[in-house]
C-alpha cells in the first residue's frame, strides 16, 4: 500500500477504527512506524490526544487509569495492594548456621517499631553453597544443605515471630537464583524424587507465599515491581526503573542503593535492597577479599494514598545498623 497524506480528521478516524493500536494504524494507512508516532505526537501538541489500546479513561492520580500488562496475574506473580503503610523488603540473607548478621537483628527490631503491613524477602535466603556449580576453594568448609535449611528455618522463624506480634500476615518470598539451587539440584540429579514431600521450598516454609515477582498496586498509576534481578552492572538500579517504566525493587547485586528517574509519567525509583548477610562473611569468599561495593542492610518502603514515597534504606555502617540517622539498638 502506498501511503497518502492524511488530514488530522482522517488520521484520528483511522486511529479510532484500529482501537488505538499503532501497528493496526500502520497496516490500515500504509504509514511507517515512525510516521505514525510522529503524527500522533504532533496532533497531541495541537490539542488532539489519541490514546493507545491499553488506556482507559482517567487522569494522573486517578485509579481509573489502568496499565494492563501488570494487571495480568501469571502463576509466578503475586499481587499486593497497599494504600497506606510500610513494606519492608530484604534480600540476599544467604543464611548459614551460627551466623546472625547485624542487619538481620535490625530487621527484627524495625518490624516491631514500624509495624509493616507486608514483609518481602526478595530472594536468596537459601545459599546452597554445597550444591553450587562453583567448586570449593581448597579445603574451605561449606555447610550441608540440611544445615543451611535449619539456619533458614531458624532465622525466618524469628521474622515470623516478630510479624505475629504486630499482626502482619503477609510474608512473601520472591525466589532468587540461589534459592533455585535447592529444587534445581534435585530435579537434575534425582528426578524420580519429584513429588516427594519436603523437596520444594514452599513445603519447607509454609508461612511464606512464594513467587517470582510481587507487584504492589498494579492497577494504579504508580505500580511497584519487586523481583530478585533484572539488569546487571553498576547502573542496574537506574536501568531497571528506566526500562521497566515503573518503580522497581531488585537485589542480587548486593549494592544497597536508590536511583531516581522522572519523565511524563512522574517520579519513580530503582532500589537495590543490598545484602542482609554480612558481605564479608564466609559465604562470600569468592570475592577473594577484593574491595567490594556490597552494602549490608534492607529497604523501607512507605506508601501513602497508594503511592510509594521516597524510599529509605537501613544500612550497616562500621558494624552498626543506622536508620534515619539513628543507630538501631
Amino acid at each position: 500500500m502506498v501511503a497518502r497524506a492524511l488530514t488530522d480528521e482522517e488520521f484520528a478516524a483511522a486511529w479510532e477504527a484500529c482501537n488505538g493500536s499503532p501497528q493496526a494504524v500502520m497496516a490500515a494507512t500504509g504509514l511507517k512506524e515512525r510516521s505514525v508516532y510522529k503524527r500522533r505526537a504532533a496532533m497531541a501538541e495541537r490539542g488532539t490526544v489519541l490514546h493507545t489500546a491499553d488506556w482507559t479513561p482517567g487522569t494522573i492520580g486517578n485509579p481509573a487509569r489502568r496499565w494492563s500488562p501488570l494487571a495480568m496475574t501469571p502463576a509466578h506473580r503475586f499481587h499486593l495492594e497497599v494504600r497506606d503503610g510500610v513494606v519492608l523488603v530484604f534480600s540476599d540473607a544467604h543464611y548459614w548456621p551460627n551466623l546472625v548478621s547485624v542487619s538481620h537483628r535490625a530487621l527484627l527490631v524495625l518490624i516491631e517499631e514500624l509495624r509493616p503491613v507486608t514483609i518481602i524477602a526478595n530472594g536468596d535466603l537459601f545459599d546452597g553453597a554445597s550444591i553450587s556449580r562453583h567448586p570449593r576453594k581448597g579445603w574451605e568448609q561449606r555447610p550441608t544443605v540440611a544445615q543451611e535449611l535449619e539456619a533458614c528455618e531458624e532465622r525466618t522463624g524469628e521474622i515470623e515471630t516478630a510479624a505475629d506480634k504486630i499482626g502482619c500476615k503477609d510474608l512473601i518470598w520472591n525466589l532468587g537464583n540461589h534459592d533455585a539451587r535447592f529444587e534445581s539440584h534435585l530435579s537434575a540429579n534425582v528426578p524420580g524424587f519429584e513429588g516427594v514431600p519436603g523437596t520444594t521450598l514452599p513445603e519447607r516454609f509454609p508461612r511464606w507465599q512464594f513467587s517470582v515477582s510481587t507487584v504492589i498496586n498494579a492497577g494504579s498509576d504508580h505500580p511497584v515491581v519487586c523481583k530478585h534481578q533484572y539488569h546487571q552492572g553498576v547502573h542496574a538500579a537506574y536501568n531497571n526503573t528506566l526500562k521497566a517504566g515503573v518503580s522497581m525493587v531488585t537485589s542480587h547485586l548486593h549494592r544497597l542503593t536508590v536511583a531516581t528517574w522522572g519523565d511524563y509519567r512522574g517520579r519513580r525509583y530503582g532500589i537495590d535492597t543490598g545484602c542482609l548477610a554480612n558481605p564479608f562473611g564466609p559465604q562470600f569468599t569468592y570475592t577473594e577479599d577484593a574491595p567490594s561495593p556490597h552494602g549490608e542492610g534492607f529497604a523501607v518502603l512507605t506508601f501513602k494514598d497508594g503511592r510509594l514515597q521516597p524510599p529509605e534504606l537501613v544500612e550497616v555502617v562500621d558494624g552498626v545498623a543506622v536508620f534515619r540517622g539513628a543507630e538501631i539498638a
